[in-house]
C-alpha cells in the first residue's frame, strides 16, 4: 500500500500542508516514537495513516486498524454515560452524590453534586493514594473496588473545598463510575460496551493493556524506547485504561461532535476553567474559531484530539510512547507530544 498516496488523500480533504510532501518518518526520529497515527475526518469521511512499529524490539509495523491506548479520553465517554442517565431522568446533573452510598459522606462533601465530579470541582484528589491496598484487599472484583475507592475518600476530609478550584481528578471519574455502576448494578465494563461500544459499532474498543500498539517509555540515560506491557489498575476504568482503533474512537468523537453542532446543553456548559460537562476542553483560537480538546495518556502511550464544529472537522494523533522512565506522567517527553499535536493541528487548519 502506497503510504505516501494515503498520507497526501488525508489532506488534501482539508489542506495542503508541509506533511502531504513526504511522510512521517521525520517526526519518529524527531519525536524518539516507535509509531505515529493520524486520522482525520472531514464531513462525514475518515482517513488514517499510520506508520512506525507496534513494539521497537520486534519492529512489528503499524497498521492503521491497530488500536491505542486512549487514556482520559474515557472521561468523555463517562460524561457521554453519565448524561444518558440525565436524559433518561435517573439522575440530574444537581443529584447529590450522597444519595447514591449508604456510608455518610464527610461534611466537606455534603453538597457534592454528579457535576461537580465531572468538572473536577469537587475537592477529590487527583489520585487514589490507597489504590494498591484497595486491590490487594478485594482482587478481581472491580466493581467493590471502585466503591471502596469512594467510600475511602468520600468519608475523608477534602482535599481542597469544594467548587474553590479546578484540580484534574482521576479519582472523580473513578467514582463517577462507580455511581453508574449503583444505578445499573452491573460494572463500567459492561454499562460501557452495552451503552457505547455495541450500539456505536466500536468493535475494537476494550478495556486494560490488549491493545495491539505496545506502550513504550524512553529511558533517560540512553534515550532508547523500551516496549512495556503495562496499565493501570483496572479500577480506573470510566478514568482510563480504554483503547480502541482511531476508526472507532472517531466514530464515538464524530458522535460528540453531532451533538455539538445540535447545540446539546451538556456539552457547550463550561466550567470557569473551560472544562465541560461532555469532559472536554472548550478553546478558541486566534481567529475566533471554537474548538473541544483534550488528551490522554497513562504515561506510556499519548493520544490528542480536537473538534471543530463549525468546520465539521476532527483531527486525532495517537503514539504508542509516554514520558522518561516507565510510569511517569508529568515530564518533557509529554511535553513534545503536546507540542507535535499543537504543530499538527495548525498546519491542518491554515
Amino acid at each position: 500500500m502506497n503510504f505516501k498516496f494515503i498520507l497526501l488523500s488525508i489532506f488534501s480533504l482539508v489542506s495542503s500542508i508541509a506533511l502531504a510532501q513526504g511522510d512521517l518518518s521525520p517526526y519518529l526520529r524527531n519525536y524518539t516514537l516507535p509509531s505515529l497515527a493520524i486520522g482525520v475526518i472531514q464531513n462525514d469521511k475518515v482517513q488514517i495513516v499510520a506508520t512506525g512499529f507496534k513494539n521497537a524490539e520486534t519492529l512489528e509495523p503499524i497498521h492503521y486498524q491497530d488500536t491505542f491506548h486512549l487514556g482520559s479520553q474515557a472521561k468523555a465517554m463517562t460524561a457521554f454515560l453519565i448524561n444518558q442517565e440525565v436524559k433518561a431522568g435517573r439522575l440530574t446533573y444537581e443529584t447529590l452524590v450522597q444519595s447514591f452510598y449508604p456510608f455518610t459522606l464527610h461534611p466537606d462533601f455534603k453538597n457534592l453534586k454528579i457535576k461537580d465530579l465531572i468538572l473536577h470541582e469537587g475537592g477529590i484528589s487527583r489520585g487514589i493514594p490507597n489504590a494498591h491496598l484497595i486491590v490487594k484487599n478485594y482482587p478481581n472484583d472491580f466493581t467493590l473496588q471502585r466503591y471502596k475507592v469512594a467510600e475511602d475518600l468520600l468519608t475523608s476530609q477534602a482535599a481542597y473545598q469544594l467548587g474553590t478550584s479546578s484540580n484534574y481528578s482521576n479519582a472523580g471519574y473513578v467514582i463517577l463510575g462507580s455511581i453508574l455502576e449503583r444505578i445499573h448494578k452491573r460494572s463500567v465494563e459492561d454499562i460501557f460496551s452495552l451503552g457505547l461500544f455495541v450500539p456505536l459499532k466500536m468493535a475494537s474498543c476494550n478495556f486494560g493493556f490488549g491493545h495491539s500498539a505496545t506502550g513504550h517509555y524512553v529511558d533517560s540515560k540512553t534515550n532508547k524506547l523500551v516496549p512495556l506491557k503495562e496499565d493501570n489498575f483496572q479500577l480506573f476504568a470510566s478514568a482510563g485504561t480504554i483503547y480502541c482503533s482511531l476508526q472507532d474512537w472517531g466514530k464515538f468523537l464524530s458522535y460528540q461532535m453531532k451533538a455539538i453542532q445540535k447545540k446539546e446543553a451538556y456539552l457547550w456548559q463550561a466550567s470557569k476553567k473551560n472544562y465541560t460537562l461532555g469532559a472536554m476542553f472548550l478553546k478558541q483560537d486566534a481567529q475566533g474559531t471554537k474548538y473541544f480538546w483534550h488528551n490522554g495518556t497513562n504515561c506510556i502511550n499519548y493520544v490528542d484530539q480536537v473538534m471543530i464544529p463549525s468546520k465539521n472537522r476532527i483531527m486525532m494523533m495517537a503514539t504508542n510512547r509516554g514520558g522518561d522512565e516507565k510510569i511517569t506522567c508529568d515530564d518533557k517527553r509529554l511535553d513534545e507530544l503536546r507540542d507535535l499535536f499543537d504543530k499538527l493541528f495548525l498546519e491542518l487548519n491554515k
